[in-house]
């Protein structure tokens, strides 16, 4: 939870139960959740992308992708341990640090 500001009196809550339900109900429908793309592109759309990527990985999803290489460090150092897809372009003198942070490029 993000806990409100006086120049932004707003806050999210994110349960993990509910985003293992609702992989569960997507999991089924595609085979299981190892075949789920776990899209986390902006900070998981403001619920944490770093929570929400161990949360789906120990529900056992293996792929996650991202808007940036930044981000895809990010789930690194989160401990997220899965294949990372760059869905958006990449700087091609950044290409070698992507590739020890085994993010993989869709576009250089």
């Amino acid at each position: 939870m993000t806990t409100p500001s006086p120049s932004r009196p707003a806050w999210i809550t994110c349960s993990r139960g509910a985003l293992l339900h609702n992989l569960g109900l997507l999991a089924g429908a595609v085979g299981g959740p190892g075949r789920v793309l776990a899209v986390l592109k902006a900070g998981a759309y403001g619920h944490g992308a770093g929570e929400a990527g161990l949360c789906l990985a120990r529900g056992g999803v293996r792929s996650f992708g991202v808007a940036t290489l930044e981000e895809g460090l990010a789930l690194r150092r989160a401990g997220v341990r899965g294949a990372i897809l760059l869905l958006g372009p990449l700087e091609p003198s950044l290409a070698p640090r992507a590739a020890r942070a085994g993010v993989t490029a869709t576009e250089i």
